[in-house]
């Protein structure tokens, strides 16, 4: 009996450390750094940022008439973008949400390292998505 007992136990709890039955996968899809989609021309604006390459990122942003910005507006752009940098300062994106206010603009809130928090406006242009405005807010607690 007490044999049977021990065999029984040991079952029990081999089978509860184990899944059984898996539905769905909970891994979350990396983002591609691209500008494929509004989310992702934002992890390629930080990426920017994070290299140090203020052209690259000056080239990301667009104005709000869907007309891309001229060299020397995005030579004009170089020391907001920089004080941006400096915000963002190698801080990791902690959290986001997509707002979809149509089918080429979107809303996205960003969130780094808990703290910052950045609204983007961004928009779809001839298959790729750039960044419109931003108003960014940081928390103090």
């Amino acid at each position: 009996m007490k044999k049977i007992l021990s065999i029984i136990t040991l079952l029990t709890f081999t089978l509860m450390g184990c899944e059984i039955y898996v539905i769905g996968n909970n891994s979350p899809k990396p983002i591609p750094i691209n500008q494929s989609s509004s989310i992702s021309s934002i992890y390629l604006f930080k990426t920017e940022l994070d290299n140090n390459n203020i052209r690259a990122a000056s080239q990301l942003l667009a104005q709000s008439n869907g007309n891309y910005y001229l060299a020397y507006e995005r030579y004009e752009l170089f020391e907001e973008i920089n004080r941006l940098k400096r915000i963002l300062d190698n801080k990791t994106i902690t959290d986001y949400r997509i707002d979809t206010l149509s089918q080429t603009n979107h809303k996205v809130i960003v969130q780094f390292d808990y703290i910052t928090e950045i609204k983007f406006l961004t928009q779809k242009i001839n298959d790729n998505w750039f960044i419109i405005d931003y108003e960014e807010t940081i928390h103090y607690y």
